[in-house]
């Protein structure tokens, strides 16, 4: 199914993907047992932070179907074309709800009952009036500058939305809030993570449904719903046009009760959705206490949907393994995390771990894993990762020991095309490793900010660099200062860095 759906992968390339998979999980498997086994024998609770379950051919499958663009892309089409859909039929249901209530109004209560006409006619004026404020409240964020409009489009598909709110405020509310950025600022001071916008985002309009279909509940539904039925009861059941009444009575029922399960599953399912200002939504712990980290491993699983960052640093010892099991776990089963900085000297074990989940994790974009004690093993597992993940941003893998595995982020590099700020510093990293990344630059595309100071780089990376840099131009800040490279190789590089925003760091 999948490679009919993507016509532009071949079948031998979704094998190839389960098999990668199965080789990594049993590279790491092995290790994870043997860590699992230290463990249980320092007496060290090995039920708070559960080792990560391994991946087998069906969940390599699955996922590789469910992270591929054109699985993405086709998805989210046909869920757009679903909610145009619902939005026009909905638009349309309530136009014919109006239009009804709207003809038994004048044909019947104007000609049988004057004070129920008179009262129908002012929920009628009061429902106008609440709608227009209805598609006029996001001005009032918009005034305040919260939110902006969208330059492309957006004063029209919002003038659209606040007409089609006084059909149909809830079709028009999505209309208006389409018309909107909704970026905004996060506590760290940058633009929140994907997840946490999103968060953010789908919780704001949440509370928005429920208020409108709370506001439509009382003052349109309830009153033209208790009108009909005292007409019914003050004439005696002698309606004068009967097909109108047949009509009216079950729309405002049906509209009544679309209502009431809109109203449902708001109160139903909104107070799931992950609060990035929640207590457990930044987890930070700097002092390497093992205490607190065993204390939120207890419930890990109730609220790893809710966590939008982690930081934990300066452990030690078995505070490191349990850090190691508690990221790998928020990693690969976190839907709303969306950063993590580790400074825990983990170890391969976990880094290999952590990587591993990283392939598959959608939300993620600053990791940081500075100091840990990676090596080749843990290098190459991030390498893998990279060439699969689409989200990550940013990475940090400062102070570490990537000596070899440089070759296989080069290779990596080569493929992925989110990655915008990497951070190699310390890494014992030769020219194997150096020329491998610098001839990755040709054909990536994406990172901007690239830091390799501190290594055992001589003149042979640096010629590398100066010829990628003749056809990379996304570049905007090289670090390659502290290694072996000459005056006239960085004089080079210099040369052919140009008039480009920034200088390098040489």
């Amino acid at each position: 199914c999948f490679a009919v759906l993507n016509s532009r992968m071949a079948g031998m390339v979704v094998l190839a993907e389960v098999d990668l998979g199965l080789e990594r999980t049993a590279s790491y498997t092995a290790a994870m047992s043997t860590s699992l086994a230290k463990r249980t024998d320092s007496g060290l609770d090995t039920t708070a932070a559960p080792v990560t379950k391994k991946f087998g051919v069906d969940d390599a499958i699955k996922v590789k179907q469910e992270s591929h663009p054109a699985f993405v892309d086709y998805k989210r089409e046909k869920l757009r074309l679903e909610r145009y859909l619902f939005l026009a039929a909905d638009a349309a249901f309530e136009i014919s709800n109006e239009a009804t209530n709207i003809f038994f109004a004048v044909d019947e209560l104007m000609k049988e009952d004057h004070l129920l006409f008179l009262i129908s006619m002012g929920f009628l004026g009061v429902t106008l009036l609440l709608r227009l404020i209805i598609a006029l409240l996001p001005l009032r964020e918009v005034i305040a500058g919260t939110v902006k409009v969208k330059p492309a489009g957006g004063r029209l598909w919002f003038a659209t939305g606040v007409l089609c709110s006084l059909v149909e405020p809830l079709s028009g509310n999505q209309l208006t809030m389409h018309a909107l950025n909704d970026k905004a600022k996060g506590s760290m001071g940058k633009v929140d993570s994907d997840a946490a916008a999103e968060s953010k985002k789908l919780r704001s309009e949440s509370k928005t449904m429920l208020r409108n279909c709370l506001a439509m509940l009382v003052v349109e539904d309830i009153p033209e719903f208790i009108i009909q039925v005292v007409y019914l009861f003050r004439t005696g059941g002698r309606v004068q046009n009967v097909p109108l009444f047949v009509i009216t009575v079950p729309l405002t029922v049906f509209h009544l009760i679309r209502i009431c399960v809109t109203i449902w599953f708001e109160l139903k399912y909104a107070p799931h959705i992950p609060d990035p200002d929640a207590p457990h939504a930044k987890v930070e712990i700097q002092d390497g206490s093992v205490g607190k980290l065993q204390a939120l491993v207890v419930n890990q699983t109730e609220w790893c949907h809710t966590v939008c960052s982690v930081s934990l640093l300066n452990f030690t010892g078995d505070g490191s393994q349990l850090v190691g099991d508690f990221s790998g776990y928020m990693v690969r089963h976190s839907k709303s995390l969306g950063w993590m900085k580790l400074e825990a000297h983990v170890g391969d074990v976990f880094g290999m771990d952590i990587g591993h989940a990283l392939a598959y994790n959608v939300t993620l974009t600053f990791l940081a894993l500075n100091g840990n004690q990676l090596t080749d093993e843990s290098g190459r597992e991030i390498a893998r990762a990279l060439a699969q993940n689409t989200t990550l941003q940013e990475l940090h893998l400062v102070g570490n020991q990537l000596i070899d595995s440089g070759r296989e982020i080069a290779h990596s590099l080569v493929h992925n095309t989110t990655l915008q700020e990497l951070h190699m510093t310390k890494n014992l990293l030769t020219d194997g490793s150096g020329r491998e990344l610098a001839r990755a630059m040709i054909h990536n595309t994406a990172l901007q900010i690239f830091f390799l100071g501190n290594n055992q780089l001589t003149d042979a990376t640096g010629k590398e660099f100066a010829g990628a840099l003749t056809t990379n131009t996304a570049l905007q800040r090289l670090n390659l200062s502290n290694n072996l490279i000459s005056e006239s190789t960085k004089g080079d590089i210099k040369r052919v860095w140009g008039t480009r925003v920034g200088t390098p760091t040489l």
